[in-house]
């Protein structure tokens, strides 16, 4: 098993490459990607850096280290 579970908002940013995760599972944003703030009462996509993933329990579950770099260099993040 490999994966990530995502509301589909952050599927869809992931998949874009509007974040990425490193190697300690916490959240690197692409800075230069953003030039407007969050909408109205909405927390901006730049307060999730260095925010830590909640991990599963079972390490069978881990989300891939090897997949994660790979979209990090895929969308050059981090």
């Amino acid at each position: 098993m490999n994966g990530l579970v995502l509301c589909k908002n952050h599927h869809r940013a992931f998949d874009n490459g509007w974040f990425g995760v490193d190697d300690d599972y916490r959240i690197v944003i692409p800075w230069a990607r953003f030039k407007e703030g969050a909408a109205v009462e909405s927390r901006g996509m730049m307060q999730f850096q260095g925010e830590r993933l909640e991990l599963p329990r079972e390490e069978r579950f881990m989300p891939s280290l090897e997949g994660l770099r790979w979209h990090r260099e895929r969308w050059e993040v981090g």
